[in-house]
């Protein structure tokens, strides 16, 4: 037997030695963060507009003329610049370790939009880079960019290259434009919105995200929004289900947006410095698209899932697909061709009550 301060101190060595056992896993995670967090540019403050779909299309599009002040001098689009109006946008929620935490690729038309979730787990080929989850391709394409020597700027734009080039290889569609969101910034704008409202089916009170939820109607905000979106421990279908969470916060954010009383010039200053396009996107075009929908159309839907838990070696547990069946099922529903929708049954102006 020992004493209880020898005990105490072979227990301390032990753990010690257990904390530095090396996991792969961990491993790569660490070295697909090592380029930190993207330097997100700056947006001017007069530009932002309505909420196509939480965290990741949580950008909001504010015209010059909504801000009542002196509206911000705006560079001219390029000439390249393609019309919004029949646009597919990848549009993507960052953590704050550069990796995709949300991914949408998103039909934009003149009367609203549709909206195809992929879940962050799911297993795809990466140009240049081979199989890797959905998630970690922003930040190979930027840890590559880094290591020939590029600086930030070209680094995130590379990042988001890649991640686009890996959805159109996915869903055999090609995307206009893309828009990144910092996620951050979920919080602080659904607090200037006056919160959010949604609906759950079960009570959820989850260490891990922080979620802490009632059954039934509720308006979050601030921490609480983005712990709603967070949460997949404890819900019966996992990610698949954070992701349909996602699909109907955004459907009542966009409403939120849409409200007179919401300050919208609060929304701006909050997103400011927290959104990455591309060169080509006609930020004032996409203010104007959006300005003009009086009762848009808002459809939202998930890639068909082939394998939720798949696992492979050195990735692990990741969600399998089968590409044709993806291809098909994205092309079809952004053209307006399928009824496979997630949208539910919900009255109009209510929110649809999820896991």
């Amino acid at each position: 037997m020992t004493d209880d301060r020898t005990e105490s101190l072979i227990r301390e060595a032990l753990a010690h030695e257990a904390n530095r056992a090396v996991d792969s896993a961990p491993l790569r995670a660490q070295l697909l963060r090592r380029a930190g967090r993207p330097a997100f540019k700056r947006v001017p403050a007069a530009l932002t507009a309505a909420a196509v779909a939480a965290v990741a299309i949580a950008a909001v599009v504010v015209t010059p003329q909504l801000l009542g002040g002196d509206p911000v001098e705006q560079p001219a689009a390029p000439a390249a610049a393609q019309s919004i109006d029949n646009s597919t946008l990848v549009i993507a929620g960052m953590d704050d370790d550069g990796w995709a935490d949300a991914v949408l690729l998103a039909r934009v038309r003149s009367d609203g939009a549709s909206v195809v979730s992929l879940p962050r787990d799911t297993l795809v080929e990466v140009p240049g880079h081979g199989q890797a989850r959905l998630s970690e391709a922003y930040q190979l394409g930027r840890e590559a960019a880094l290591d020939e020597g590029r600086g930030d700027e070209e680094a995130d734009h590379r990042g988001a290259t890649t991640l686009v080039d890996t959805i159109e290889e996915l869903t055999g569609t090609t995307a206009d434009h893309y828009l990144l969101v910092d996620t951050s910034v979920v919080g602080p704008v659904t607090t200037a919105v006056g919160g959010v409202e949604v609906c759950v089916n079960e009570t959820q009170h989850d260490p891990f995200s922080g979620a802490d939820l009632e059954a039934g109607k509720q308006t979050l905000s601030g921490d609480q929004a983005l712990a709603f979106l967070r949460q997949r421990r404890g819900l019966p279908e996992g990610d698949l289900d954070r992701v349909v969470r996602l699909q109907a916060f955004a459907e009542s954010l966009f409403a939120s947006v849409g409200d007179a009383r919401v300050s919208l010039p609060e929304i701006a200053e909050t997103l400011d410095g927290h959104v990455l396009t591309d060169p080509k996107l006609d930020v004032l075009a996409l203010a104007e698209q959006f300005s003009t929908w009086k009762r848009p159309t808002f459809a939202t839907a998930t890639i068909p899932i082939d394998d939720p838990t798949a696992m492979v070696p050195e990735l692990g547990a990741v969600i399998g697909v089968d590409e044709a069946e993806v291809r098909e099922f994205v092309g079809s529903f952004l053209d307006g061709h399928s009824d496979g929708g997630d949208s539910g049954e919900h009255g109009p102006g209510e929110p649809r009550c999820v896991n």
